[in-house]
Order: structure tokens, then C-alpha cells, then sequence
């Protein structure tokens, strides 16, 4: 999306993505705030418009342009939150902005370009919120869980539940084999990691663990091989 704006931020040009995005024809564009020619919730508050709500001074958008008129200097990468009501349908998007200065005719202008990166944002918070459930799970589940570099056989993470019958604190295990831990002998850590490479998972093998403290547990093994992506696997 790109518009051009005067030196009071006011809209004299919009093109055929922005009227797409907003709705708004490019006339009914023109003439208004560009922060708030969404209906924008930072304005919401106050009848007169962008720059006059409760959260406007905060708003990093209007203080982009207002810096970039008043220095000169553009700003890009600048993210700003919009929600905005049309037909009485309430929308809300994330845009990243980018400001400038052009000139032409002898005057000077505002450019101002908009890329709509909702569907990302969406997309990021909701691995995010996917990722806090995993390590609630992985955290708070009664079995020993492990994610281990086959590349090393070093432990990557692991959960609260191993810490705990293990004796070991995080320091002590992430970076290390099991071998290393004296956990399981080497040749079993071996017999693991093939399984893992040859076969790609590992179904109730029964395998004996010894704690830090020397006592001796007897325990099945489930694993599974994951492709590296944002763990290790």
C-alpha cells in the first residue's frame, strides 16, 4: 500500500492497494489523517481523530511520519497495530510502515508504504502459543523426556521429571551423553542412537539407568527422530 500525504499528514494520494485494503475509495481518502483514515482504536477515545486519543502519543506509526517531516529522515521496519470498524465489521491487522520524503513540483511531500503482515504475525503468535503449551507439557510430564543431538548423543533439553529422579541440575546434564553422566554405558548410548539413525524411532526398549547418587532404575525407552527445524532433534 502507498499514499502520498501534505505536511499536515493529510492524504493526497492513495493507490489501488490501499482503497483494496481499506475499503475506502481513493477520493473518500483524500484529505484524511493517514493514522487515521482506519478508524484507529488509538483514536478512538476522542472525536477529533489520529494524533488526539489516549494511546496517539504512544503510536510509533504518527511518530514516524511526524519525525520524518519535521528531520527530513525516513524511517522503515516501522510495525503498528490497527483495528478499525467498517460496515460494522470490526478489523484488525498489523502493518509495517516506512516513511519518506519527496519532492515534486518545488514542494515537498510525504511518501508512506504499508505492508499488511497480519496473516504472519498471526502465524508467529500462534507457534508461539504452540511452543508454550509443548514446554508445559515437556515440563510438566510425570516421564523422563529428552531431546538429544544424534549428530553428538548431547542432551539438548530435558525435562523436570529426569532432573529430578536423576539428582542432576540442568548445568550438569545439557551438553553432556549419557554415557558421560554415567547414567547408561556407552555402548548402550550407542545402541540407542543407531536404533534412532537406522529405524527412526525406538518403541519400549528396556534399558537400565543408574541415578547420580548410584541407585539402579529399570525403565523402557520410546524415541522418535526429528528433522533439525527450531529444536534440535
Amino acid at each position: 500500500m502507498m499514499c502520498v500525504l501534505d505536511q499536515d499528514q493529510r492524504v493526497l494520494y492513495a493507490n489501488s492497494a490501499f482503497t483494496a485494503f481499506t475499503g475506502i475509495s481513493a477520493e473518500d481518502l483524500k484529505g484524511g489523517r493517514a493514522c487515521g483514515m482506519f478508524g484507529c482504536s488509538n483514536a478512538g477515545d476522542d472525536p477529533r481523530g489520529c494524533g488526539c486519543g489516549p494511546s496517539c502519543p504512544a503510536c510509533a506509526l504518527r511518530q514516524a511520519l511526524a519525525d520524518t517531516i519535521k528531520t527530513g529522515v525516513g524511517h522503515s521496519h516501522v510495525e503498528h497495530r490497527s483495528t478499525w470498524v467498517r460496515n460494522g465489521e470490526r478489523r484488525e491487522a498489523v502493518l509495517v510502515g516506512s516513511t519518506a520524503l519527496i519532492q515534486a513540483e518545488q514542494q515537498t511531500f510525504l511518501l508512506l508504504c504499508l505492508h499488511d503482515i497480519t496473516t504472519r504475525k498471526r502465524a508467529e503468535e500462534a507457534l508461539r502459543d504452540s511452543e508454550e503449551k509443548f514446554a508445559k507439557v515437556f515440563h510438566g510430564a510425570p516421564v523422563w523426556i529428552t531431546v538429544t543431538d544424534l549428530a553428538t548423543g548431547m542432551y539438548v533439553d530435558v525435562n523436570e521429571t529426569l532432573l529430578r529422579v536423576s539428582g542432576c541440575t540442568r548445568e550438569e546434564v545439557i551438553g553432556h551423553t549419557a554415557s558421560e553422566l554415567g547414567w547408561i554405558p556407552a555402548e548402550a548410548r550407542e545402541r540407542l542412537v543407531h536404533e534412532l539413525r537406522d529405524h527412526g524411532r525406538i518403541v519400549g526398549l528396556e534399558m537400565t539407568f543408574r541415578t547420580k547418587d548410584g541407585r539402579i532404575l529399570q525403565g523402557l525407552v520410546d524415541g522418535e527422530r526429528h528433522r533439525p527445524s527450531r529444536r534440535a532433534g
